[in-house]
């Protein structure tokens, strides 16, 4: 307790001594002018535990409108305007059948929903020359937007902070391989946000040639397949972290866009033969309520699996060319010289997300007491993998793992709930964390690092705000839980305890140096050693106590292992089997 207390006391001196540093600063104008577009003005914010200075740049165009003709397309740069353009309001969020479903259709079709590409720009120093950390957003690539990712826990430490919004759902990821649709619109928007922030961040107070992109979940996803891209200039970012999401994640692909497409066109009430011509004219003509809700009824289609993004996702393949072959692939070709340094993983319960989702199919059959459990999930995980005639020796291998057969037989969801987050997390999260983490190190054996947050504190993100009472299970850790430590959202958390701001504080010092440096740590005597490509670490435990393990597949079964002795190893071989 009284180490807890001294470490409050320098956190808070520490703090305080930043606001007389920051207080000498350039504070005499609010105005930014950007020599190839005009001039922003900003707003003022503060920091949440310093109250240093924030300047805001909020709605801050990047593109012009991606509608009409555009829709579906590489986004155009945005062009200079006249006069003075206030940057103290949010821009409008990229579109979502949420929000849509909300409007009177009358409002929906008297506003362009679709010009959304703006960025959020927050610095400390107009005329410093600071790293830059560029996050791109999660939410299953067809939700969020810049207003949830403030900056007040994050510009504690000096850097320039920039949020993008990108094209969501279909308008950001539907593809028929073709040049009137090429898929992978929200990728392109990102790259042309990072060479906005290239080209003017200087403006801000950043340095151009210090900017490390990060994500989390899909904004994970995307940040990975950037980092891979033989499409992607190598100048625009220079570090990145991914938190739970990787390219290698097989929910966040598609290697049959057009069959996707086409399945869209079929719920919405389109002839699914016709010709791609023909397909890609109602597309570009339809509604956008009409189209998301098509997409939204896709991806309900249980007969594509309940775990499936359908075109939700990023396309392999098609003209867009940043994925030309499997993941894989790319990074097995003798021509792959891809080297970031990078930060990698997750959380300790990423699953208990998922899990929630497969609650929810099991209670929507008919009579769900009388389906048996676990083969119902494993068939559900057979149909994602997509492993075809190997899906007994599948349901053999991860029943025996996950499962005793007394919980098996027993069909009770609260008493494979455990197992069945460990599964989850391992499939969806933690071999694909593991995976960019091995293949970043060969090319970057000294810059790459591998981590699990295990941190609970006294607020969680687990059914993100939704009641959660109805689940048999706990969330634990859950997905997202890490970023409730880095933007102070929503605002029912963003006060934070004392023992959660002190995670708050290690968990920035370790983002933000390695954003400055390269190289993450906490305190002087903290050493986070890079993960070696022909191990399975080392990896940091983030919590209270950051420590250092080996063997990071122990992660996969770390739920089930507090109950019961499990050899993971085994697993792990025959999984191999599966590639």
């Amino acid at each position: 307790m009284v180490v807890r207390l001294l470490v409050t006391f320098l956190f808070l001196y520490f703090c305080t001594d930043a606001i007389a540093h920051r207080g000498n600063r350039n504070t005499s104008s609010k105005f930014v002018t950007l020599p190839e577009h005009g001039t922003l003005k900003a707003s003022i914010s503060k920091t949440a535990w310093s109250k240093l200075l924030i300047y805001q740049f909020l709605g801050v165009r990047y593109a012009e409108s991606p509608s009409g003709t555009r829709r579906f397309k590489s986004p155009v740069p945005v062009q200079p305007w006249n006069g003075i353009r206030d940057a103290s309001k949010f821009g409008r969020k990229c579109p979502t059948l949420r929000d849509l479903s909300s409007m009177t259709e009358e409002y929906r079709n008297a506003e362009d929903h679709e010009d959304c590409l703006n960025m959020a720009i927050y610095s400390p120093n107009l005329a410093g020359s600071l790293p830059v950390m560029v996050y791109v957003h999660g939410g299953s690539f067809y939700l969020q937007s810049a207003i949830e990712y403030p900056p007040n826990y994050l510009l504690q430490s000096d850097i320039v902070l920039v949020v993008v919004q990108y094209r969501l759902d279909a308008l950001g990821f539907l593809s028929t391989n073709s040049k009137e649709i090429p898929g992978n619109a929200a990728l392109m928007d990102v790259q042309l946000a990072l060479n906005f922030v290239k080209k003017n961040i200087k403006y801000f107070g950043g340095n151009p040639n210090n900017v490390t992109l990060f994500g989390q979940s899909a904004g994970a996803v995307i940040v990975s397949t950037l980092s891979i891209s033989p499409a992607m200039p190598d100048d625009l970012f220079h570090r990145a972290i991914i938190q739970s999401g990787s390219i290698f994640s097989q929910w966040g692909t598609t290697a049959n866009p057009v069959g996707d497409a086409r399945n869209i066109a079929k719920f919405a009430g389109l002839n699914s033969t016709q010709s791609l011509s023909s397909l890609n004219n109602c597309f570009l003509n339809m509604s956008l309520f009409d189209l998301l809700n098509a997409v939204d009824k896709y991806q309900k289609d249980l007969s594509g699996g309940p775990l499936k993004l359908g075109a939700r996702s990023i396309s392999i393949g098609g003209p867009s060319n940043y994925l030309p072959d499997l993941p894989q692939k790319i990074v097995s070709s003798p021509q792959y010289n891809k080297s970031v340094p990078m930060i990698v993983g997750t959380t300790k319960d990423d699953g208990s997300y998922l899990a929630t989702i497969v609650y929810q199919v099991l209670q929507s059959h008919t009579s769900p007491e009388k389906l048996p459990i676990v083969s119902t999930i494993m068939q559900m995980m057979c149909t994602f993998l997509n492993v075809g005639g190997k899906c007994e020796k599948l349901k053999s291998v991860i029943s025996e793992t996950f499962w005793t057969p007394e919980e098996v037989v027993s069909n009770d969801f609260s008493k494979i709930a455990t197992g069945l987050i460990d599964m989850l997390g391992m499939f969806f999260f933690k071999i694909p964390a593991m995976q960019m983490a091995l293949t970043n190190s060969k090319s970057n054996e000294t810059n790459t690092f591998l981590y699990t947050f295990d941190y609970e504190g006294q607020n969680t993100r687990f059914g993100y705000g939704e009641d959660t009472s109805q689940y048999p299970f706990k969330g634990g850790v859950t997905h997202s839980n890490e970023n409730i430590y880095i933007f102070p959202y929503p605002s029912d958390v963003a006060n934070l305890n004392t023992d959660d701001a002190l995670m708050s504080h290690e968990l920035l010092n370790l983002w933000t140096s390695f954003a400055a440096n390269g190289r993450p740590h906490m305190a002087a005597t903290f050493h986070w050693p890079p993960v070696n490509s022909d191990k399975f670490g080392p990896y940091a435990r983030i919590n209270k106590k950051v420590t250092i393990e080996q063997d990071y597949p122990n992660e996969f079964v770390r739920n089930i292992s507090e109950k019961r002795q499990i050899n993971v190893w085994p697993l792990l071989k025959i999984l191999s089997d599966f590639k």
